[in-house]
């Protein structure tokens, strides 16, 4: 039998106020302007003044697409950093000089390099710092950085964060939040430039522009669990929960428990 208070939560929850209140939220939500989508980070290295001429590390770069998107943009040269051969032949292929190189120890003279741009790596690494340091030494002063990565947020339950740490072999910094990365840039140097987080708006954009992809992530988790014996059988449980959890990064995101984010940074000039 259906108590009185629980008629009243029912009719407010699903009642003329939920109409209406439905009503402003789409409306609201067709005059907010379109979402930026993630390869507006490009235009976000102007103000580090990145001109024609200036020397590029991309690091972590894979296939070098954005070392090509920044060359476009910017008529720099571009050296592509990274561990994996597959990929940097890759940026050979768009025509990318690549190079094997670890990012907390890169084969850079001191002081030869313009910017440093370092999407999606760090959460990789084993050390902020070290990699920060490094950065530090092979820009010229008045040089910088872009920094962007994914970062896990309070929203992660404890469990949840256990769970998708271990799956994903992270770092134990990463499970720590944005507080290693700010202590790393502070450490190294560098003055901020320009800081914000990116997050939900570049998955927006990404829903919009490729529906396929992020929604594929959403089948596969549920395929995931539905077959979980054929597919830990198949792929084996380490291999099972690592594409688990990379299945969930575009939920997380929408849902706040990872965010991405992007550093400016810039070297200081030294004091005459």
């Amino acid at each position: 039998m259906t108590t009185r208070d629980g008629l009243a939560v029912a009719a407010e929850q699903f009642g003329e106020e939920m109409i209406r209140t439905l009503k402003r939220l789409e409306e609201a939500r067709s005059t907010l302007p379109p979402p930026r989508y993630v390869q507006s980070l490009v235009d976000d290295v102007a103000m580090l003044g990145l001109a024609a001429g200036h020397i590029v590390a991309d690091v972590g770069a894979w296939g070098g697409l954005w070392s090509e998107r920044l060359s476009e943009r910017y008529s720099c040269r571009c050296v592509a950093f990274d561990l994996s051969r597959t990929g940097l032949a890759e940026a050979a292929g768009r025509g990318v000089l690549g190079v094997v190189g670890d990012a907390d120890v890169l084969p850079l003279r001191s002081g030869s390099i313009d910017l440093v741009w370092c999407r999606d790596t760090m959460s990789m690494l084993e050390s902020p710092d070290a990699v920060l340091s490094e950065f530090a030494r092979i820009v010229r002063p008045g040089g910088g950085v872009m920094l962007y990565t994914a970062l896990t947020t309070s929203l992660l339950e404890p469990l949840e964060r256990g769970w998708f740490l271990r799956a994903l072999a992270s770092p134990d910094w990463w499970g720590l939040g944005r507080a290693p990365i700010e202590s790393a840039i502070q450490t190294a140097g560098f003055e901020i430039v320009a800081f914000e987080v990116k997050s939900p708006e570049y998955s927006e954009a990404h829903l919009e522009a490729d529906p396929a992809e992020v929604t594929g992530q959403l089948a596969r988790i549920a395929q995931l669990r539905r077959a979980r014996s054929a597919l830990e059988e198949l792929l084996g449980c380490t291999w099972y929960e690592r594409w688990l959890a990379w299945s969930h990064w575009q939920a997380y995101l929408f849902l706040g428990k990872i965010e991405t984010a992007a550093w400016i940074l810039r070297k200081p000039l030294p004091r005459s």
